[in-house]
């Protein structure tokens, strides 16, 4: 799926990739392979994956595009009722004015607790990983935003590579493992990151200009 030049205003989800339920008859056909470049998004909910992702979501690049006056920029939500293995999530060379919250991944939906305690794993506890943030820019956020992740699975191996947000508030980090290189955000008031429980945050270096990898990795493929 290719979603390219288009300008997108529509009070919600300016695009959302959902798989919500599992094909017996074809195991591993879950939502993949999508591609949204050089795109213009107002109002609305951001470029979102999920609620519903018990199919799986894979190899999703969202590039070159701008985002003016949305609630959300980077969007994952799920949960445990509808959640399933996110993965291999690329991000790459946006730009964001006045947008609430660039970054807002969770396995929770509609609403993130301020305390959890862990449940059982099932087929459907959200399973997210190898997300890559790569060259973003950001401006008059109202938070840097979050990653939240479940205390019995946490999401891993979050990168941010050359971000750049100005905001009122840091980026809020619980149950989940992130990079950050070449990557300032600078809020008006307390610290870049906020750490809740089993939140981390490992400083790389990172060469500037585009984010690690990123020619050898799938969305290399979807931008051909």
């Amino acid at each position: 799926v290719r979603i390219t030049n288009c300008a997108i205003d529509v009070g919600d989800d300016n695009v959302a990739v959902k798989s919500g339920v599992v094909d017996a008859a074809n195991p591993g056909a879950d939502s993949s392979g999508i591609s949204i470049v050089g795109c213009a998004f107002g109002h609305g909910h951001g470029v979102s994956i999920g609620s519903e992702t018990v199919g799986g979501v894979r190899d999703v690049l969202v590039a070159e595009s701008a985002f003016e006056e949305t609630q959300f920029g980077v969007r994952i939500k799920t949960n445990r009722e509808v959640g399933g293995p996110i993965s291999h999530i690329v991000y790459r060379n946006l730009t964001m004015r006045d947008v609430g919250q660039p970054i807002a991944i969770a396995g929770y939906y509609p609403r993130i607790p301020s305390t959890d305690e862990p449940q059982p794993i099932t087929s459907t506890t959200p399973v997210i990983s190898d997300v890559q943030i790569c060259t973003l820019e950001a401006t008059g956020a109202r938070t840097a935003g979050y990653v939240v992740g479940l205390p019995e699975r946490s999401i891993v191996g979050v990168a941010l590579r050359n971000v750049t947000i100005a905001t009122e508030v840091g980026l809020l980090i619980r149950d989940a493992a992130l990079t950050a290189g070449a990557t300032t955000i600078s809020p008006s008031r307390g610290a870049a990151y906020v750490l809740g429980s089993n939140g981390t945050v490992a400083e790389v270096d990172t060469p500037t200009g585009g984010c690690d990898g990123c020619a050898r990795c799938f969305c290399a493929r979807l931008m051909n």
